[in-house]
């Protein structure tokens, strides 16, 4: 993680650990580094999806954006216990919409070796397109704070919803719920 990145997050876990507002937080924040710096905020349901452009893991260009299809994006490493947990919901959902549509996008941010996340993912059963962002280049674009993070986004390339952690089984619900409305 960047420098530039570490008082806005420090800020946002302020706001979570103490419960005090984002402006409250903003406000530490200035008043802690002594200048203004710009505020943190996360994607919302509207907003237009950050273009992502990557390699998959049989080396074939991957992106995202408008034309896209409906695509539910899930950032994850492999350091992380909840990503790994949640594989199975993902897959359950790759494997239910994907002849109707539903491309399920699993961007890995930490790893640079293919035959390592390949195994992994091997090993987890995973058959929806990984994509690599070894630098999390990707996930500051986002601002995406925790991991896993997940996106549902449109043809369009706006995003539809966001979730923060591991998608369980009540998340992959609603998500079954937004799919079909999105491809009705």
């Amino acid at each position: 993680m960047t420098l530039r990145y570490f008082w806005p997050l420090f800020a946002f876990g302020l706001a979570l650990a103490t419960g005090c507002t984002q402006e409250e937080a903003a406000h530490h924040e200035t008043s802690h580094r002594g200048q203004s710096a710009p505020r943190f905020e996360m994607l919302r349901a509207g907003d237009a999806m950050p273009l992502f452009e990557g390699v998959g893991l049989d080396s074939t260009d991957v992106r995202l954006g408008p034309g896209s299809g409906l695509t539910l994006v899930n950032l994850w490493a492999t350091w992380c216990a909840p990503c790994i947990a949640e594989f199975p919901e993902l897959q359950a959902l790759h494997e239910e919409f994907s002849d109707d549509g539903l491309r399920v996008l699993g961007i890995n941010v930490d790893e640079t070796d293919v035959g390592h996340i390949q195994a992994f993912v091997d090993e987890l059963g995973a058959t929806f397109l990984i994509a690599l962002d070894p630098g999390a280049d990707y996930q500051d674009t986002v601002r995406a704070v925790v991991m896993p993070m997940s996106y549902l986004v449109d043809n369009e390339g706006t995003l539809i919803k966001s979730w923060t952690g591991r998608i369980t089984e009540k998340e992959a619900e609603e998500i079954r719920e937004l799919v079909n409305a999105a491809l009705s």
